[in-house]
């Protein structure tokens, strides 16, 4: 099976340049580099798109992780859309993971949180029931607000998974204990 590697990291932390490494583990276990690719971070984003759609899961996730690395706040109504789609449990956490990091990346996250609120609500009862998690690792008061509107959603399986996300939700620091 071949894996797209780990080595999608930023370069000394300050270039513009991503490394990709494409890595083949069907001899015993033992990765073998089959390319090593210096991209502009430009030309890695859509790579990082034609990647999640390959039947390797590891690579799908590899490429996830890179969007959730290095793609700006204009990739977020892309990102989220291919978020929504996800119905594979490990496809959908490292898109929903991307996700959250695209939008904390924003100049304002608040406005890209909203973004997230308002497709949420305007979603489909079966993907708001996937997606509702979501509410609680953006963790904020209007993220809360939604989910207890939708504990009020006439769809009774959006009800009952608003209702877990309320009740789940984080406490703030000062009163945990």
């Amino acid at each position: 099976a071949r894996e797209f590697g780990a080595a999608h990291r930023r370069l000394a932390g300050q270039s513009n340049r991503v490394s990709l490494q494409l890595l083949d583990y069907s001899s015993a276990g033992n990765p073998k580099p089959q390319g090593l690719t210096l991209l502009d971070w430009l030309e890695a984003i859509p790579l990082a798109y034609q990647l999640c759609k390959d039947s390797e899961a590891t690579v799908r996730s590899a490429a996830l992780d890179l969007l959730a690395d290095i793609a700006p706040i204009t990739e977020q109504a892309a990102v989220l859309e291919w978020t929504w789609q996800q119905t594979d449990e490990e496809d959908l956490t490292r898109a929903q993971r991307a996700l959250i990091a695209i939008t904390q990346r924003a100049a304002k996250p608040s406005e890209g949180v909203r973004v997230i609120l308002a497709a949420l609500e305007k979603a489909p009862p079966a993907v708001q029931v996937r997606q509702l998690r979501l509410l609680t690792r953006l963790g904020d008061a209007d993220s809360l607000a939604c989910a207890q509107r939708l504990a009020a959603s006439r769809d009774a399986a959006v009800a009952a998974a608003a209702k877990t996300a309320v009740a789940r939700w984080p406490k703030p620091k000062d009163e945990k204990k």
